[in-house]
């Protein structure tokens, strides 16, 4: 079988969680942190790599890009290795971990999807291929929404109803968390929605 490696700019790579151009994230990162906040940058994801311990520095600087590249382009760096690092790292100096954008709940659902690789692949990919590439990044800001305690708008109900609807019907798959579904039933209210609870419906 012979290969074929295609180059691609970097101007031209996308990250897939949120449509956002990598490089120009990279540029917004790089322009914004002094150098020493750079080496201390380029030190920690090395830590990670080897599995040592982050330092308070470290922290530091990576909270500040996450705000940096939240407040610029609506998104942080979803790396779970590095998420699982500074959570560890925060825990054992007593330091909050500040979640702008799912980051714990992305983690999560990395560790579930290695855990159950083959259900979880094949859940995923039928999802996608029904509802569309965007239909899991969709998912995981809704669900982030939830967690932070965020009303619901007309999209996030779409997106939970279609993944619903869809996953039902070849999985017999509902949605079983408690907080997922009174917001659900919340924003339904409150927007003039109609809400069933399939969870409920399928178990009595």
């Amino acid at each position: 079988m012979q290969f074929i490696q295609e180059k691609v700019k970097l101007n031209n790579v996308i990250d897939r969680f949120s449509g956002q151009n990598l490089l120009d994230v990279n540029t917004t990162i790089t322009r914004s942190l002094e150098k020493s906040e750079l080496h201390i940058y380029s030190r920690a994801i090395g830590k990670v790599l080897n599995k040592a311990t982050l330092s308070r520095d470290d922290l530091k600087v990576l909270d500040k890009i996450d705000a940096l590249t939240y407040e610029k382009h609506g998104m942080c760096l979803k790396d779970s290795a590095v998420t699982k690092a500074r959570l560890k790292a925060c825990k054992k100096y007593g330091m909050q971990f500040i979640d702008r954008d799912g980051l714990v709940i992305h983690l999560q659902m990395m560790i579930n999807l290695n855990q159950e690789k083959t259900a979880a692949h094949k859940f995923g990919a039928y999802i996608t291929d029904k509802l569309g590439a965007g239909s899991i990044e969709a998912f995981y800001k809704a669900m982030h929404k939830v967690k932070q305690g965020i009303d619901l708008d007309i999209a996030d109900l779409k997106t939970f109803n279609a993944i619903e609807e869809v996953a039902e019907k070849k999985f017999n798959w509902c949605m079983r968390n408690e907080k997922v579904q009174i917001a659900r039933k919340n924003a339904s209210e409150k927007l003039g929605m109609k809400f069933l609870d399939l969870s409920k419906v399928i178990f009595h």
